[in-house]
């Protein structure tokens, strides 16, 4: 946004700029404004008891959740593929859908060389948290991303390695929810069924575990492109039913008519199902099953469509 603007119309401002001893500047902001004839003011890491300056247009970016009045909220998620196309720089799709497979959908990481790409990952998550505790907290979390697994379950795994306190534990769990960087998606048809838990950067979950989570990372990458449109339900039997839609999708990342499981079968049975898309890696073909479309689409082709 600001790069739309002339230098001299705007100041930006971090309040965690590790060169601010104090925020006492603040008491001159007003006449710094004026006497400058600053148009935008952008006020980063902003808290609710900073004062707001006077100034034609404020911009304020904020980790929480805020409603400010005369202000609109907006929020940033992490980049669908679709945007993150506009920070790539290759040229071929194909390969840009490689290196957000394998680096993630952040628009920093996009424009960071190989070579720091995994520390920066890391870098991410120690800013997120405060202390040490926090950071083993979300480092368990994250591991079980594309997984069926309640908060309890993931306490007990934890207290196997870590001595938290259930409390701080469900305190921070609920904070990474507010701050959309964790995601609880519920069983269709089983409102009391254990959730599924997805990531706001599904590389994690590859990144944090030994063993081999590859279906889990692309499912999740998968639903962070439907993330706010509409509700949307995990099922044993089929990836996710958007019921508005009546649409079934199915995250097989190496397609075979084979590997569709007999209980995707049983679920048109059960339910209202007009279209079904199978997302792929690169595959794509069309059948019907009865009367029943059904579409397989590489996830580059289907995330622009």
């Amino acid at each position: 946004m600001l790069s739309r603007l002339k230098a001299r119309d705007y100041i930006y401002i971090d309040l965690e700029d590790t060169k601010l001893v104090s925020l006492d500047f603040l008491e001159f902001l007003d006449d710094f404004i004026v006497t400058n004839d600053i148009k935008t003011v952008v006020i980063d890491s902003y808290e609710p008891q900073v004062p707001l300056p006077h100034a034609r247009n404020i911009v304020l970016i904020s980790n929480s959740y805020l409603e400010i009045k005369d202000f609109e909220t907006i929020s940033l998620p992490a980049l669908k593929f679709r945007e993150f196309l506009l920070f790539d720089k290759h040229q071929n799709i194909t390969t840009s859908f490689d290196f957000f497979l394998k680096h993630g959908n952040l628009p920093q990481t996009a424009r960071t060389t190989t070579t720091y790409k995994k520390n920066q990952l890391k870098q991410h998550l120690q800013c997120i948290c405060e202390n040490p505790k926090q950071y083993a907290m979300i480092k368990h979390i994250f591991k079980f991303g594309g997984q069926a697994v309640s908060k309890s379950q993931i306490y007990q795994s934890l207290k196997k390695h870590e001595n938290i306190s259930k409390d701080k534990f469900f305190e921070f769990i609920l904070t990474l929810e507010e701050k959309n960087m964790i995601f609880f998606v519920s069983k269709y048809g089983y409102e009391n069924a254990v959730k599924k838990l997805y990531l706001y950067d599904f590389v994690y979950i590859s990144s944090l575990n030994n063993i081999n989570k590859f279906n889990n990372m692309f499912e999740n990458m998968i639903y962070l492109e439907f993330s706010g449109k509409y509700p949307i339900y995990y099922s044993d039997k089929i990836s996710f039913y958007i019921p508005s839609e009546k649409t079934i999708y199915l995250c097989m990342p190496f397609f075979s008519m084979f590997n569709i499981s007999h209980g995707a079968f049983d679920f048109l049975q059960t339910n209202i199902v007009k279209n079904i898309k199978i997302i792929t890696i690169n595959k794509e073909e069309q059948f019907f099953i009865d009367d029943i479309s059904c579409e397989v689409l590489p996830f580059y082709k289907w995330a622009v469509s």
